[in-house]
Order: structure tokens, then C-alpha cells, then sequence
């Protein structure tokens, strides 16, 4: 079994390298609004350092988990798209895994949100009064 810290500094490098990824398929797709002009990996990193504080401190809080999950499959979606922009619109389709990205910007780009949106919920006192 994978202890927690392993699964935090994996979850961490893979944060790092779309991070780094992020600024050469900006640059070669000439796209800034798809990133909301650099906003959406701000707002991933802030998501995923904060699930990462709180999956630290308590690594059987799930908001924690879903807060890194969260901010991981926003900057994959994120990287995904101008991918598939560099692919298609510049690449004419030539490029490997290019449907792959497609498919996970076409199908699958709600994830972020049906992965955060339960830490939000958790995150509620169960009762208020």
C-alpha cells in the first residue's frame, strides 16, 4: 500500500510538470484564452496546495484528496486544450495523442467540477444553528 506521503509528492511532481508544460503549449498554440489568460493555472495551484496542506495535516480528510484532485484534472484539462488546438490547428492532426486529448477535452472536461464540487459540499457544517 501507498502511504499518503508518496501519493502527495507523486501528485505533486505530476502538478509540477503541467505546470511546466503549460507555458510551452501556451506559447506554440498562441492561445491565451482558453487559459483565461493565465488565470486557470493560478486558480489550479491554488486548489491543488491547499488540498495538499489539508491532505498533509489529515490524510483521512477527503476534502483534502478532492481539493488536489480537483486542481490536477483542472490543469490537465487546461493543457489538454491548447494541445488539442496545437494539434489541430497548427499540427493538422499529426501529432501523438492528439484524439486522446481531444477526447478528454470533448467528454471529459466536467471532471474538475464533479471532483471539487464534492469538497465543497463536505465542507458545509451538517447543520447550521
Amino acid at each position: 500500500m501507498i502511504s499518503y506521503r508518496v501519493a502527495l509528492w507523486a501528485a505533486g511532481i505530476l502538478l509540477a510538470g503541467l505546470l511546466a508544460a503549460f507555458v510551452p503549449l501556451t506559447m506554440a498554440s498562441h492561445d491565451l484564452h482558453l487559459s483565461a489568460a493565465g488565470a486557470t493555472p493560478v486558480m489550479a495551484l491554488a486548489l491543488a496546495a491547499a488540498g495538499m496542506v489539508v491532505a498533509d495535516r489529515q490524510s483521512s480528510n477527503p476534502i483534502g484528496w478532492l481539493l488536489l484532485g480537483s486542481g490536477l484534472a483542472t490543469m490537465l484539462s487546461t493543457d489538454a486544450g491548447l494541445y488539442v488546438l496545437l494539434d489541430y490547428r497548427i499540427g493538422h492532426g499529426t501529432l501523438p495523442l492528439g484524439p486522446a486529448a481531444a477526447f478528454w477535452v470533448w467528454a471529459l472536461w466536467p471532471l474538475p467540477f464533479l471532483i471539487g464540487t464534492p469538497a465543497l459540499v463536505l465542507s458545509l457544517p451538517a447543520h447550521c444553528g
